[in-house]
């Protein structure tokens, strides 16, 4: 994996009605298009309950930040939510120095995430 690469996989909860979108690389200025085109497409499908997967991301830059600050506010306007799941502990650190878990719910594993998305 380089930094310049971006893997996303996807998974259908039926019963929660919800989607697990799994990050696997870095999300930055090379990459952060394609994590909008996932988001994007989820939303023209109209699926707005979304769990945003990060244990396998290396790093976040600020342009991966603004796709998830965006999708988060368009899945709330549709009455879904948008929730980050999993973070690397380099990640997650990044979350806190910048107060941007103020902004996203971030947790630790699949039930807390179902249970934020309500």
């Amino acid at each position: 994996m380089t930094a310049t690469t971006l893997t996303i996989d996807r998974e259908h909860l039926t019963e929660h009605n919800a989607w697990i979108l799994k990050l696997n690389g870095t999300v930055n200025a090379h990459t952060f298009e394609r994590l909008e085109a996932d988001v994007g497409e989820s939303f023209k499908n109209n699926h707005f309950r979304l769990i945003i997967d990060l244990s396998a991301v290396e790093y976040v830059s600020s342009a991966g930040m603004g796709v998830l600050m965006h999708a988060m506010a368009e899945a709330r306007r549709n009455g879904g939510n948008l929730v980050l799941m999993n973070a690397a502990s380099n990640v997650r650190e990044v979350f806190y120095a910048l107060h941007w878990t103020e902004v996203f719910n971030l947790v630790d594993g699949i039930d807390a995430a179902l249970e934020l998305l309500g």
